[in-house]
């Protein structure tokens, strides 16, 4: 697993890890865990809403990783994904890091957004899915874990992540949205789960946040970090970052 050292901080002191690709093992057909998708199920119902219908897994590695939507509803007028399966397993946690071993992730998705499986060929429509379920295999095909604050860009320098935005970077943290008693759960085999919200970033936003951390970001988004995704949303750090207004939006 990678282990973050003083040559592998950011500015903000904040560990960086550099995952590299682990033994190759072939392919680790996994099934479906019962515990796991009733789970999720049930936490969705009882903080968001009834998932409307699941995107099965057909082929899986390691984990059996499906996705449960909630459609969009008067409470919370957007859509929800989230992964169910990636909490089969426990993450690689390093010595000393006081954090989940299990967790699933969500994205929120605006009630335009065409969710059907037949859009998907379009990359501009796919690319939150594709992200959801890649972040979700991350820890487990690279042997490490995903928590509070961490960042993860698309490519290293960071590329957008379809035609259609300038976010290319991920950010990881518990729900605003949906309440503190959504951020974890107890499965019925016992397992404690965190949920997880992913929430795009600029390049900017993402190499302001390695300068001064969270604590630094979170003030430049005095009502929060926007959780429904929003492809064409301002940067808000144009003014703190020395890069030319027209790299930007």
């Amino acid at each position: 697993m990678p282990t973050p050292d003083d040559t592998t901080r950011s500015p903000a002191w904040d560990p960086i890890y550099r995952h590299q690709p682990v033994a190759d093992d072939g392919l680790i057909p996994a099934d479906g865990n019962d515990a796991t998708i009733s789970g999720v199920s049930k936490h969705l119902e009882a903080h968001v809403g009834e998932p409307a219908w699941v995107f099965h897994e057909l082929m899986s590695d390691k984990v059996h990783l499906d996705v449960h939507v909630v459609a969009p509803s008067e409470r919370f007028p957007f859509h929800v994904l989230c992964t169910s399966g990636m909490s089969d397993l426990p993450m690689t946690l390093p010595k000393g890091v006081d954090a989940p071993m299990y967790a699933e992730l969500l994205v929120c998705l605006p009630p335009t957004w065409d969710v059907r499986t037949e859009a998907f060929s379009d990359e501009a429509v796919y690319w939150p899915i594709r992200w959801l379920k890649k972040m979700a295999r991350l820890p487990h095909d690279y042997k490490t874990w995903l928590g509070y604050g961490h960042t993860v860009p698309n490519s290293d320098p960071a590329e957008p992540f379809a035609d259609t935005t300038r976010l290319c970077c991920w950010v990881i943290l518990p729900s605003a949205t949906f309440g503190e008693a959504f951020h974890k759960t107890t499965f019925a085999d016992g397992r404690e789960v965190a949920f997880h919200v992913l929430i795009p970033l600029h390049k900017e936003e993402m190499e302001f946040k390695l300068k001064k951390g969270m604590a630094g970001l979170l003030p430049l988004f005095p009502d929060g970090l926007p959780e429904v995704i929003d492809v064409v949303r301002p940067n808000r750090c144009v003014k703190a970052n020395v890069r030319k207004s027209k790299d930007v939006n």
